[in-house]
């Protein structure tokens, strides 16, 4: 399933839920909204490798990857963006 949400959307929502918390949010004036900044965490990969340097692979020969450090990524979503979220329910 594919769900595509506006810039609009996102933060009307967040709005709603932190009206929800009791918390006054000072960016909604009039349905005009500022550019926020989303901030999260992606991982930084790394080959696993043997003492002699040659890769660990699996058992279906791809190599064997592992979680080095995380990077944290700053986007900034604003009035022309939109979020696209791609998922799938068990039951299709």
């Amino acid at each position: 399933m594919y769900m595509k949400l506006s810039h609009f959307d996102v933060m009307k929502a967040i709005d709603e839920y932190l009206k929800s918390k009791g918390i006054e949010w000072k960016y909604n004036q009039g349905e005009v909204y500022d550019d926020v900044w989303f901030e999260f965490e992606r991982p930084v990969w790394k080959t696993l490798k043997h003492k002699n340097g040659k890769v660990v692979k699996c058992e279906h020969g791809h190599p064997k990857r592992e979680i080095e450090k995380w990077e944290k990524h700053r986007e900034c979503f604003g009035e022309m963006d939109d979020i696209r979220i791609w998922y799938s329910e068990e039951d299709e």
